[in-house]
């Protein structure tokens, strides 16, 4: 028998307490009673003494008996489909499982607990008839885990103009069931405008470290480049300023690529021209030797042309890591693989053919160090041996290009991105929410974040190639607590994108703009932490001033 609580009944002039413990039925067992006893039916009232456990009271008229201390509650029908209960509470049992422990219950004399059903139903049918109406809801819900439920469209409180071509709006928008509150910030940039540059920047200009966005991009401005309006980027693992800080997308910025990973992800590029596009893209790097050297020594006739499978970010497995200067100030790799030192003449860009002389191999080396005009070639593992068959003063030829999904994310056919060689600026998210112009928010069963209400950032195309930031604030009940993955993409859309992905959110969503009255560049939403967090990568629009 599992103990309920005790509780302190007064009726009239008598005070009684109760040990009430589950069971079938609800067993009563009476601590003490003092003063007098009111009939709950209206009947006269009878004397008991301050005794507590030893006394016998008969009650059966009420459906109640009290005896050696214990009573048992029997609920009895009685006609108009009510309940008549000795314990004078009024809605027995939902008021008293509801009440906190130790609750005292005032109760009018000739006041009986009678406690009317919603209906004329049994209690059992009615038990099954609330069971049965929250399986069809939950299999309303798990049929479509990702539907948007956006009860109120975006409304905006406040528009204005930062500079020509960058706008930015805030407001609220209701999504869910429950008609929840939602805080929604939006930045529209027109990149193709002459005074509007839309980069991507890398903290500290270095893969490995983390800096706070708003000091990034207020400390790469400058005359004729002021950041306006900034948000965070691509994911990256929490906590670490080591390899793992690199985003987990490609990454361009200004020109050079700084991130290539293994697989495609869902990527905004920006080309020199300011046109902009959205793909499922990455960059495929390959090195082979140059028509100098036509042959690896000791294998004549045998041509060397291999896949680089990352650029500057961890080596922990046996595939074959390119890093450069923008990495860090070394490979940061542990001994035992081999390091080849290269030439790099130029800044590696994400489509393009550049050749490279070898400098140095070290075999069994780590943590080589890196400078300008130099790259490192990293390979652990007994695959990949070409890499350690290299000599000095061999010519390799470097060639990269942006591919796009064709029926595999990391390999299978590899086929040339459409519009994508040009691109000067490119930044990745995890998912796509909004894709042609329709949904694309992945399931649960893909990723069981899509379905939980958490601050977000999207970053959208329109089909007139303006770029769209926005940020929903979220965890904080009462002010926005935060959208699904398929409400994001519903927003996107209703703001006009045709394509939009899903950046870092929760805690790194963040949205800073610059004050016109002020001049200060600073944070415009709210923050789930209360701060904003360090980061990797973050997107800035800036206001360029054509020939300073």
């Amino acid at each position: 028998m599992k103990l309920i609580r005790t509780e302190t009944l007064a009726q009239g002039g008598q005070r009684c307490d109760f040990r009430l413990s589950r069971g079938k039925p609800v067993q009563v067992e009476r601590s003490s009673c003092t003063s007098d006893w009111v009939d709950s039916i209206g009947a006269s009232p009878r004397t008991s003494s301050n005794s507590s456990s030893g006394q016998r009271f008969s009650r059966n008229s009420a459906g109640m008996s009290l005896d050696t201390g214990r009573t048992m509650l029997e609920r009895r029908r009685h006609r108009r489909d009510r309940w008549n209960c000795v314990v004078p509470l009024r809605r027995w049992p939902t008021v008293l499982a509801a009440r906190p422990a130790g609750a005292r219950a005032e109760v009018p004399d000739r006041d009986c607990l009678k406690m009317r059903l919603p209906s004329l139903v049994p209690v059992a049918a009615t038990r099954v008839l609330s069971v049965a109406l929250s399986l069809v809801v939950v299999s309303l819900i798990l049929a479509n885990p990702t539907e948007a439920r956006i009860r109120t469209p975006f409304t905006p409180i406040s528009t204005i103009e930062l500079s020509p071509g960058i706008s930015y709006s805030k407001g609220t928008m209701r999504t869910g069931w429950g008609n929840l509150i939602q805080s929604v910030r939006v930045a529209t940039v027109w990149p193709a405008h002459p005074s509007v540059r839309l980069r991507s920047l890398l903290s500290n200009d270095l893969v490995v470290g983390r800096e706070r966005p708003t000091r990034l991009a207020q400390r790469l401005s400058y005359a004729g480049m002021v950041a306006m309006v900034a948000t965070n980027g691509d994911l990256s693992t929490e906590g670490r300023v080591d390899a793992y800080a690199a985003p987990q997308s490609m990454a361009v910025s200004g020109g050079e690529l700084l991130v290539a990973q293994a697989c495609t992800r869902p990527t905004l590029g920006i080309d020199r021209a300011g046109g902009a596009r959205i793909d499922d893209v990455r960059v495929h790097v390959t090195m082979g030797l140059a028509p100098t050297s036509q042959t690896m020594p000791g294998r004549p006739g045998r041509q060397v042309k291999v896949q680089v499978h990352r650029v500057n970010t961890h080596r922990d497995d046996q595939k074959v890591v390119l890093f450069t200067s923008r990495f860090a100030a070394s490979t940061q790799t542990a001994p035992g693989g081999v390091e080849v030192i290269l030439s790099l003449p130029d800044i590696l860009r994400p489509d393009g053919v550049q050749e490279v002389q070898v400098l140095e191999v070290r075999p069994g080396a780590g943590d080589t160090p890196l400078g300008p005009g130099m790259a490192v070639l990293s390979v652990q593992g007994p695959t990949n041996q070409w890499v350690g068959r290299l000599q000095p003063g061999q010519w390799m030829r470097l060639k990269t290009r942006i591919v796009h999904k064709v029926d595999s994310r990391c390999g299978g056919t590899i086929e040339a991105a459409p519009g994508w060689a040009d691109t000067v600026e490119a930044i990745g998210g995890n998912h796509f929410t909004l894709r042609n112009g329709a949904l694309a928010a992945p399931s649960s069963q893909v990723y069981p974040g899509s379905v939980r209400r958490e601050p977000r950032t999207n970053v959208g195309v329109t089909a007139d190639g303006r770029v769209l930031m926005v940020t929903v604030d979220g965890r904080q009940p009462g002010y926005s607590v935060g959208v699904k993955l398929a409400e994001m993409g519903s927003l996107m859309r209703s703001l006009g994108a045709v394509s939009a992905i899903n950046l870092d959110g929760g805690g790194s969503t963040l949205m800073a703009k610059r004050s016109l009255t002020t001049g200060r560049f600073s944070v415009a939403n709210r923050p789930s932490d209360g701060r904003q967090r360090l980061a990797t990568q973050v997107l800035a629009a800036f206001q360029y001033t054509p020939g300073s």
